[in-house]
């Protein structure tokens, strides 16, 4: 699988005329968006939970998308008015996670919220797990009780105030929002971020040139993919609640682009 059309370019035996028909084929290609791409904002409660409600809807003023690791939580804190206010990553203490007991996760838990961003909701994407090995069964009760416990913590006034801060969504919600499937594997979204990198108008989003920095100089794929889930479930939230305008019809726009670059590639070799 490739991302990227300098991806595309190392791969072994494609010459130049592969190449080119490679990259005419693709540009002729119907890129069109899934007909069960996310249609209003409405639909967006089809997939989070617990439910959204108006006035909460009015009280958000940040929004902070986190992913839970073995090894680290990725976050990333996006404005109302779609400003990135941070995006990073906050290491885990000591090694062998998955061997840790509840005192030592807990600790765990108040290491990340010390560094992670006050926000006024915090979302975190639930992803289904097909192979499972005993393994990967302790990464992801691991994972899992960090998880508990980072939203309890966030939840501290849960009981006084009857408002959460931490909402789960549904990995479909990005799967179908940015069309990041084939058959039925979950592809990369780093090609929807270099997209947004190279035009950051098309998506209302204003990222710092530190942050870029930041992303681009990561050396691990997996933590780069991890940093791309934040900001595009960041994003996704913020443009379908705050400007009611779903990311899906983006993709036309997106797509236009890379069909372009297809184009003027196809043409040059």
């Amino acid at each position: 699988m490739f991302v990227t059309l300098k991806d595309l370019e190392l791969i072994k035996k494609i010459g130049p005329r592969s190449l080119k028909n490679i990259c005419k084929q693709l540009a002729m290609e119907d890129n069109s968006p899934s007909k069960e791409l996310i249609k209003n904002e409405d639909t967006l409660r089809q997939f989070i939970t617990p439910e959204l409600t108006p006035s909460f809807i009015e009280s958000i003023s940040t929004v902070t998308s986190m992913e839970v690791c073995i090894d680290s939580v990725c976050y990333l804190t996006m404005s109302r008015d779609m400003h990135v206010v941070e995006w990073n990553h906050i290491n885990l203490q000591g090694s062998n996670q998955q061997k840790q007991v509840p005192s030592q996760i807990l600790d765990q838990a108040y290491h990340v919220l010390d560094h992670l961003p006050k926000s006024s909701i915090v979302l975190m994407e639930n992803r289904i797990t097909r192979k499972i090995t005993p393994l990967y069964l302790q990464y992801i009760f691991f994972i899992g009780r960090l998880q508990m416990a980072l939203q309890t913590l966030i939840n501290e006034d849960l009981r006084t105030s009857g408002q959460h801060k931490v909402f789960h969504i549904k990995d479909s919600f990005l799967i179908k929002t940015f069309d990041l499937r084939v058959g039925s594997e979950r592809v990369s979204g780093q090609n929807i971020m270099r997209d947004v990198q190279n035009d950051q108008s098309s998506q209302n989003v204003s990222v710092a040139s530190k942050f870029w920095h930041r992303y681009n100089r990561l050396e691990s794929d997996i933590l780069r993919e991890r940093y791309a889930s934040c900001f595009l479930l960041s994003l996704a939230f913020c443009q379908n609640i705050f400007l009611n305008k779903p990311v899906g019809k983006q993709i036309n726009s997106l797509r236009e682009i890379e069909n372009r670059q297809l184009s003027d590639l196809a043409e040059s070799t």
